[in-house]
């Protein structure tokens, strides 16, 4: 995960090549546990 953006307000994301689509959806649940914690929903 690379911050970067005008405001270092955008993440983008960087996944391997090869990738299964459980690994997708782990990583993509994390990612939004990770958000809502941050905005005070968690």
């Amino acid at each position: 995960m690379i911050i970067c953006g005008s405001y270092e307000n955008t993440i983008r994301l960087i996944p391997p090549l090869v990738i299964s689509e459980a690994q997708v959806n782990d990583a993509l649940g994390i990612l939004a546990e990770s958000a809502a914690f941050a905005q005070g929903y968690a």
